[in-house]
């Protein structure tokens, strides 16, 4: 008879360890050696976890859940809390040593959250807050990387105001601390990565123009954003005397757009429409206005505009996005889906497919929905897998 076998949580001994035995009011008067072995026992700790959770990651049973997974990424920030508020305590005298040494453990704790991360992408919960050593080593990275663009910033060809847009989010989050999920940590540490892209453009290279390709590229919707583009295309456009001219740069920056390759595991906000999507849709109406301008025009997008295709028949589901994202999950895991890639299957059922609520879904709301399913999903999933049952008899 097959037995289920429990998932065991993993963090008891470390946690009795963390608040018990390395406590400051116990440690104070340890010797280099002493922390030396406390190190030493963390390190072994630390390599056991990563080993349960690398054979999960092969497959090994029990699978592990969501929650099961977002359990242990809270329980270990907790635990990073506890250990930086030792290295602050005042009613025990804390020496470097014993600072550099809760620091390690720290790091040690930092390096499980990365190895889930990177070897159960789909179970980590990338909406959770960013550990307090993770903000403050990445606070001075992305210190560092704003420093090291300097010459972009100062360039006489950048656009001051979109630059200063750009690196905002990340000036605050150097400035003003505060936290942030590892989604936008993600995002603010792909975005001065590819910030630097812009340091070794030719010299005749309009830098402006090649900030807005990388926007594009790492679907920055931020409203603020739009709106700018907005604006610089049509004084682009209006810079051109030519109707029949405007028209042509209006498809070129169309065709341009609808081209281009966006990274599909970034986006500013989930919340909003992806850039391309808000940006296509103003251009458009641009485009129309300048139609109706004056009289018709024989133009390559005409037909485009003035009599979109009819609407491409979608299937509509009597479920939530969320419930859809866990049922594909399920045929994912279960081998039913074959496709390998996500990216894939996400945009195939975001252009296929409608709900009850939402006419019109979204790639980053169904992909936020499939990495972090909301509990109420699953008693739904479980009602209709009921259901299904019982049709089965009858069919």
């Amino acid at each position: 008879m097959f037995v289920l076998r429990p998932m065991i949580y993993q963090l008891t001994t470390l946690e009795q360890w963390v608040r018990l035995t390395i406590a400051p009011e116990i440690i104070k008067d340890s010797t280099e050696e002493d922390l030396k072995g406390y190190i030493q026992f963390a390190n072994v700790e630390k390599d056991r976890i990563c080993g349960y959770f690398r054979d999960k990651a092969i497959g090994k049973p029990p699978e592990p859940s969501l929650q099961f997974i977002h359990t242990h990424q809270v329980s270990i920030a907790n635990l990073i809390d506890v250990l930086m508020g030792y290295t602050k305590m005042e009613q025990v005298l804390i020496t470097q040593a014993m600072a550099i040494f809760y620091r390690s453990i720290c790091l040690m704790l930092e390096e499980v959250i990365r190895f889930v991360e990177a070897h159960l992408p789909g179970y980590f919960n990338n909406e959770a807050i960013v550990t307090t050593i993770n903000a403050e080593q990445a606070r001075k990275e992305l210190s560092n990387a704003l420093q090291e663009l300097q010459p972009i910033a100062q360039h006489p060809g950048m656009d001051e105001a979109l630059y200063s847009m750009t690196v905002r989010t990340i000036r605050q989050f150097i400035n003003e601390g505060g936290s942030v999920t590892y989604r936008q940590l993600k995002y603010m540490q792909e975005l001065a990565h590819c910030l630097k892209q812009l340091i070794y453009l030719d010299a005749g290279a309009n830098i402006t123009y090649e900030l807005h390709l990388i926007l594009l590229q790492l679907n920055f919707n931020h409203s603020r954003y739009v709106l700018h583009y907005t604006y610089w295309l049509d004084a682009k456009i209006l810079k051109i005397p030519d109707r029949m001219c405007r028209l042509d740069e209006l498809s070129r920056q169309i065709k341009s757009i609808e081209q281009l390759e966006v990274n599909p595991e970034l986006i500013f906000n989930p919340k909003l429409s992806p850039l391309k999507d808000q940006l296509l849709s103003n251009i458009k109406l641009t485009y129309q206005y300048l139609l109706t301008e004056d009289k018709p025009l024989n133009h390559a997008i005409i037909e485009q505009i003035e009599k979109p295709a009819a609407a491409k028949p979608k299937i509509r589901l009597s479920i939530s996005v969320p419930v859809l994202a866990l049922f594909l999950k399920l045929l994912i895991r279960g081998g039913v889906i074959l496709n390998e890639s996500r990216h894939e299957i996400f945009k195939i059922i975001v252009d296929n497919f409608t709900t009850v609520k939402s006419e019109r879904l979204s790639y980053g709301s169904l992909k936020g929905k499939y990495n972090k399913v909301p509990s109420s999903a699953y008693m739904s999933i479980k009602t209709i897998l009921d259901k299904l049952r019982e049709l089965l008899r009858e069919v």
